[in-house]
């Protein structure tokens, strides 16, 4: 048996029995449940009914103590009567940022929450220094489970229909289900594919998981970084959860996919990210084996190996596999910018491979002969 507050909608999305609180009980029925609804009061009202004078937490009226203004004796209360919000800031402006604040504060969804004063439901424009003196209730919507409103999310996010977007959001359906793809990806997936810095936006605002994995163990980071989308990058980055240093399943990082296919400005906002490994590499795979910095070593990415150097990478971590440093894979493939830009940073020129072979040898072998004479004038034996 189940008790709480309930909303109905059917299909067309238009609301029976609108803003009314009800009590509401499950009676297992064979294979069906049968549903019984009776109206209840709200906390306000239950107060007044039996003569009490409605119940006011206290607020403060003018400013804290770092000078912000509060709206005066507002209340945002759960359907139990609970307050959610000890006070509520008057530069929030807005019951769209009113919300914002609720999901920060409460974890609650922006798009569940659906906020009412006696039977009137708020619209997200409605300013908020209009509702002095009164109490909001804040009713959480359930979400919906139905496929077809799952396709409908899907397509559209793959479309980039921002407003179909925020239309299925609403009803409100949770965006975190991956089993209506065929590679497993989440709408965030497939916004961070489009590269829709707002799209992102808007399905993190939904609660959606920034740490979800497709079928080829990737998150909607590996998938942004990869592509090279910078914004979609900077916000999918922001906050506890975003996974900047988790390995997908062929063993990259966002950090080492982004250097793989030469995005410097996604590596330039990875590597100034705290918390962001600079020279994580994978024992498990031959192609992740090296650092970062001597995938772009090889690659002659001369931009990328000056912004991991300037960001304090390991200049002589050497990879898994051959042993091989990011001056010696450099040397060995002729990129003299990059072996220059290694040598100023204080690179090992004498670091040898798991053969003992060192960056000189390799440059002599190959016949790079002004990669070479650049590493004798740097000390190379």
């Amino acid at each position: 048996m189940e008790r709480g507050g309930l909303d109905l909608y059917p299909l067309t999305g238009k609301q029976y029995l609108p803003n009314e609180n009800l009590d509401f009980e499950l009676s297992p029925r064979g294979s069906s449940l049968e549903l019984e609804l009776t109206p209840r009061l709200s906390p306000r009202s239950e107060r007044q009914e039996s003569g009490l004078s409605p119940r006011r937490t206290p607020r403060r009226t003018e400013s804290d103590t770092c000078g912000e203004a509060f709206v005066r004796n507002l209340e945002i209360l759960s359907l139990s009567g609970e307050p959610v919000l000890e006070s509520v800031s008057s530069s929030l402006g807005t019951v769209a940022k009113l919300k914002k604040e609720i999901q920060r504060h409460a974890g609650i969804p922006f798009l569940t929450q659906k906020l009412c004063v006696g039977d009137q439901a708020l619209d997200d424009t409605t300013k908020l220094s209009s509702l002095k003196d009164c109490s909001v209730t804040l009713i959480v919507l359930p979400y919906s489970d139905s496929e077809k409103a799952k396709d409908k999310l899907l397509g559209a996010v793959q479309r980039d229909e921002i407003k179909v977007v925020k239309k299925c959001l609403k009803h409100p359906i949770c965006p975190n289900f991956h089993d209506r793809h065929p590679k497993c990806r989440t709408p965030l997936h497939e916004a961070a594919y489009i590269g829709n810095p707002y799209l992102v936006k808007l399905l993190c605002e939904a609660k959606a998981d920034r740490t979800a994995r497709d079928d080829e163990g990737k998150t909607p980071l590996h998938v942004a970084t990869q592509l090279g989308h910078t914004e979609a990058v900077r916000y999918l980055i922001r906050g506890k959860s975003s996974g900047v240093n988790e390995v997908a399943r062929c063993g990259g990082t966002p950090l080492q996919l982004a250097v793989m296919q030469g995005h410097l400005e996604v590596v330039q906002v990875l590597c100034g990210e705290p918390g962001v490994d600079k020279d994580k590499a994978s024992e498990d795979s031959f192609v992740h084996s090296c650092s970062p910095l001597q995938r772009a070593a090889r690659g002659g990415h001369v931009e990328i190996v000056r912004t991991l150097c300037d960001a304090k990478a390991n200049l002589n971590k050497a990879d898994y596999k051959g042993k091989q440093t990011p001056l010696w894979d450099a040397s060995w493939h002729g990129h003299y910018l990059a072996v220059r830009t290694l040598l100023e940073a204080r690179a090992d020129v004498n670091a040898s491979d798991g053969d003992f072979r060192t960056a000189l040898m390799g440059a002599e072998s190959q016949g790079f002969e002004a990669v070479a004479r650049l590493l004798r004038e740097h000390g190379a034996l």
